[in-house]
């Protein structure tokens, strides 16, 4: 069994994510925030390959009353697809500044099946950890 912890760092505020732009990606909107979505993000996501195996593969296996725990919510698209077609969603993220990303994304959507938890899934019992962010963070 893994254990879920909260990280140290609080997430950023929800109220400064700013876009202008909402993109569509195999029928799912995603909110397009450029301080976030790098240009390596950016051409798989408006092309629609962006995560699409794994969307595609949770399109077909999924029954409505499964539960899904998604590790590494990243753009929240994966626990959105997942939300479309399961019971219940609970989706880990342990970098702050995706947090205000994920629940915008899981809005657009009309995400109502679905929990975000800020923190890490480890196999040992600790207290809260540090975490860093790479400035090349995303690919």
């Amino acid at each position: 069994m893994r254990d879920i912890y909260a990280l140290t760092k609080p997430p950023i505020n929800a109220d400064a994510l700013c876009y202008d732009e909402v993109n569509t990606s195999r029928g799912l909107k995603v909110p397009f925030v450029p301080s976030i979505i790098t240009p390596a993000i950016e051409k798989p996501l408006r092309s629609g390959r962006y995560e699409a195996g794994e969307r595609g593969h949770l399109e077909n296996l999924l029954c409505a009353d499964d539960v899904v725990l998604d590790l590494g919510s990243g753009l929240g698209l994966v626990a959105a697809t997942a939300a479309k077609h399961a019971q219940r969603v609970i989706s880990v993220e342990a970098q702050p500044d995706l947090l205000p990303l994920v629940l915008e994304t899981w809005a657009l959507n009309e995400v109502s099946n679905a929990a975000l938890v800020h923190g890490v899934v480890t196999t040992a019992s600790g207290p809260p950890a540090p975490y860093y962010v790479r400035r090349d963070f995303w690919a």
